[in-house]
């Protein structure tokens, strides 16, 4: 007999890690979860300029899973799906990761339990999974109305536990510069927050990939009046592809060739033969500096990978402060804001051309790129910043009217109160867009429509304000760091899609309302994904308000039934508790509540209040990829002796001799 064991683990002991694992982390940001949990203090590790690490305090949910580390295979996946889970959520709306962590374990826990006790098929769930979760999006998007500036006041205030300093300074931006502004967080020198005004547009997407950042304390990367293309359809093809690599080539490439000696001889574009002198000898191209490069694209091809890699190849042997002045932002889906973005920076639009007619229009206006003339299909922007999750374009040529002094200084054009002078270019879009705006609400039919249409004039009047955070010590600044990124990209995402309630609320009402319209059974008794959903919203509801009553659940159980009677969530940060009591039968605490206490947090008068999207985006991650990592039935490791899942090899074979 010979036995082995492979890579291979099986069903059972899949799905015991991935509940395991999704109950430690749980378990572990339960401790974080609401206005009355206190910070984590978590350890980072030793680094060149740090030998001892440092100790950072915070409540985030997106930090705290990343900073779990768990030692087997199966158990670091689960982690990284849920990262991706919170990541997702932070990307979009802010807010809300500790909670979309906690609800991806309950809602795992729900359909093993489906599969084993009713007998279930896993993709059978999966699909009604995602059914249900469209469903609820839908009930969701009907209950959304227009942010105001007061709303972001409110909203600053829920996500970071309070604080009224940030959610004060936050609310004044908006009452400044209009629900258009856009808000980017950073980090100041000093121990006080500091507010820098820009003026320009932004774009909710960042840099291409992690190594075109050249400012790592801000993990961003910043290019001065660089040259900005603007290529409207995607880079998929050998047509669009050939401009790509002509301007990475002639703005960045070469000259850092040149620069570093090599010799490039001059080519006849014509014959493609080397140019010489009339002694007969090659003629190499001078020296000459590199151009400051921003190129903007709707999306990249997958024959693009080979230029990709050996593009970021060239990055990687750079640190970032020393990197070529180049930045790429794709997946700019909109086609009207990326042709705003030619209007304002001077660029001319980059295109494919499908039909010989349209080529033929554009060639006799000078608008079809060729080989030598895509230079000057560039515009240009005092500066372009981009964040992971977005790009700002500070000053863009033809926004402002400009001042030359005669000595080769060039300056904004100020009014009387001291405001940039619009050019009649910038205007002129402005006014355009207005009337458009002004017909879609005479004609009240395309409601979409409308929305986009005055999201667009936002971000054309969109200011641009960072906030830099301060404080007194590192920890200190970077907790609150953490609290401000969070409500300014809750306030961003309301500004931009609609208000409506915050801790979970728009799901939770969502499921009542269609159990209720539906007569869905009680899924302790019979199947029903409605159900399911129901009970996880009413479980992390009760698991909210628990932490105001010290884990008395029948307390927040009536706290969550008055929620919905009320349509509003409880204030627990208003919540006033006079007195306690110990329980010897139910081992727990009761709470006596001041009776306007009671009456002021469910009033609406301080509302808690998140972007729309927010529930939304959460049940939409955990039904995609929750439903993947559910829908499998076997795990193969990297190696074998990483199969640690079972006390005995997995396969026994019979060797004949």
């Amino acid at each position: 007999m010979k036995q082995f064991k492979t890579n291979v683990i099986k069903k059972k002991e899949l799905r015991e890690s991935q509940l395991n694992a999704l109950r430690t982390i749980a378990d572990t940001l339960y401790n974080a979860f609401g206005p009355y949990a206190l910070a984590t203090s978590i350890k980072t590790p030793e680094t060149k300029t740090d030998q001892y690490g440092v100790t950072i305090y915070t409540k985030d949910g997106m930090t705290i899973v990343e900073n779990l580390l768990m030692n087997l295979p199966i158990e670091m996946s689960v982690r990284e799906d849920v990262k991706n889970i919170a990541r997702d959520t932070v990307k979009k709306v802010g807010d809300g990761t500790t909670a979309a962590c906690i609800l991806s374990y309950l809602i795992f826990k729900w359909l093993v339990k489906a599969n084993e006790e009713f007998n279930i098929p896993e993709k059978v769930l999966v699909d009604d999974l995602r059914r249900v979760t469209k469903k609820v999006i839908s009930h969701i998007q009907a209950k959304g109305r227009e942010a105001t500036e007061k709303d972001m006041f409110d909203i600053a205030m829920i996500s970071t536990n309070g604080n009224y300093e940030v959610s004060k300074a936050i609310y004044e931006i908006y009452q400044k510069h209009g629900m258009g502004v856009h808000i980017d967080t950073g980090i100041s020198n000093t121990e006080n927050h500091v507010l820098k005004e820009f003026d320009g547009i932004s774009f909710n997407q960042g840099y291409w990939n992690e190594y075109f950042i050249n400012n790592p304390d801000e993990n961003t990367s910043e290019i001065t009046n660089p040259k900005i293309y603007v290529f409207e359809d995607p880079v998929d093809s050998k047509y669009m592809r050939a401009f790509f690599d002509k301007i990475l080539v002639d703005n960045i490439f070469e000259p850092m060739q040149l620069m570093s000696g090599k010799k490039i001889p001059m080519v006849d574009p014509k014959t493609g033969n080397n140019i010489t002198d009339k002694n007969g000898m090659v003629i190499y191209k001078k020296p000459r500096a590199i151009i400051p490069t921003v190129i903007f694209s709707s999306a990249y091809g997958t024959d693009m990978k080979s230029m990709a890699d050996e593009l970021l190849a060239t990055f990687r042997n750079y640190p970032p402060e020393m990197r070529p002045p180049l930045l790429s932002v794709t997946n700019i889906h909109d086609i009207e804001a990326l042709q705003d973005l030619c209007t304002l920076t001077g660029a001319t639009i980059i295109k494919k051309y499908i039909s010989e007619e349209a080529e033929k229009y554009d060639q006799e206006r000078g608008r079809t790129p060729t080989f030598d003339n895509i230079h000057e299909f560039a515009g240009g922007a005092e500066k372009v910043v981009a964040s992971s999750t977005s790009t700002k374009v500070i000053n863009p040529y033809k926004m402002y009217e400009t001042v030359d002094d005669g000595k080769g200084n060039v300056t904004i054009k100020l009014d009387e109160n001291g405001r940039p002078v619009n050019t009649e270019i910038y205007n002129e879009l402005l006014r355009m867009v207005e009337q458009h705006i002004e017909n879609l609400k005479k004609d009240k039919k395309d409601l979409k429509a409308l929305y986009l249409a005055t999201r667009r004039l936002h971000r054309l009047k969109g200011n641009l304000v960072e906030y830099l955070v301060g404080g007194v010590a590192i920890a200190d600044r970077d907790y609150v760091r953490d609290l401000v990124e969070d409500a300014v990209l809750n306030c961003r995402s309301a500004a931009e899609e609609g208000v409506g309630y915050g801790a979970n609320f728009e799901a939770f009402r969502a499921l009542n309302e269609i159990t209720k319209e539906e007569n869905t059974p009680d899924p302790y008794k019979e199947y029903s994904m409605e159900g399911i959903l129901l009970d996880v919203y009413t479980t992390i509801t009760c698991m909210l308000y628990e932490s105001a009553f010290e884990g008395n659940t029948e307390e927040a159980k009536s706290f969550a039934v008055k929620s919905i009677q009320n349509g509003c969530p409880a204030n627990l940060a208003e919540l006033k508790i006079i007195s306690r009591d110990w329980n010897e039968e139910t081992k727990s605490w009761t709470h006596k509540i001041s009776t306007e206490s009671a009456e002021y947090v469910f009033s609406n008068k301080r509302p808690v209040l998140s972007s729309i999207k927010s529930d939304q985006v959460v049940l939409n991650a955990i039904s995609r990829i929750i439903g993947t990592s559910f829908a499998t039935n076997q795990y193969f490791t990297p190696m074998v002796e990483m199969n640690g899942y079972a006390d005995s090899p997995i396969v026994v074979a019979t060797q004949e001799k």
